[in-house]
């Protein structure tokens, strides 16, 4: 019977050592995890941006908050293979992985250099090329107004980001060289 308790006793310990040595060894993997997160390269484009764009009536001021909206849909990229396997397949979902979903809200406003520019807000919605580290390449359409100024449009916008300057231009006609940088503890 000694026997017996003695085995069950050592199983039982051994069952412990092994649950604690699993728990420490998911503890260190998700540890590891919210490292690999909090250096995504995701973390280089989301933030606050503030700068300048130029249109045919002149110089305004811009905001843009980028949020990380998740993995690119599947629809994301445009075209389809005709097999649900092979190289076409594999391609579609190595270029598939580089994209970022992303949105965010568009502020512009008057600047000294144009004090009579429209002000307003909007959504952009769009995807990010994080695999190109450190040039990252957005593109935003507009979405829903927040505050629309009489007369005005919104535009899309394509720009890329290096070490936090993003360079681009709005794809609206008459507009031209948008410069924002990354503002940092905001």
């Amino acid at each position: 019977m000694e026997y017996r308790s003695l085995k069950a006793a050592s199983l039982a310990i051994g069952l412990l050592a092994s649950c604690g040595a699993i728990g420490l060894a998911l503890t260190s993997a998700a540890t590891a995890q919210d490292a690999a997160t909090d250096q995504h390269p995701i973390n280089e484009i989301t933030g606050h941006y503030a700068g300048t764009f130029i249109c045919g009536f002149g110089e305004v001021g811009m905001t843009l908050t980028i949020n990380d909206a998740g993995p690119a849909p599947e629809d994301a990229l445009p075209g389809q293979c005709r097999s649900g396997a092979g190289p076409c397949n594999d391609a579609r979902a190595f270029r598939l992985a580089s994209l970022r979903s992303i949105d965010g809200v568009l502020n512009f406003f008057p600047t000294a250099a144009n004090p009579d520019a429209k002000a307003g807000s909007f959504k952009v919605s769009g995807l990010a090329e994080i695999a190109n580290a450190p040039a990252y390449q957005i593109e935003l359409k507009p979405g829903e107004w927040i505050e629309k100024p009489e007369r005005f449009g919104a535009s899309a916008m394509e720009a890329t980001i290096v070490d936090g300057e993003m360079v681009g231009k709005p794809t609206a006609p008459g507009c031209y060289t948008l410069r924002l940088r990354k503002l940092s503890g905001v």
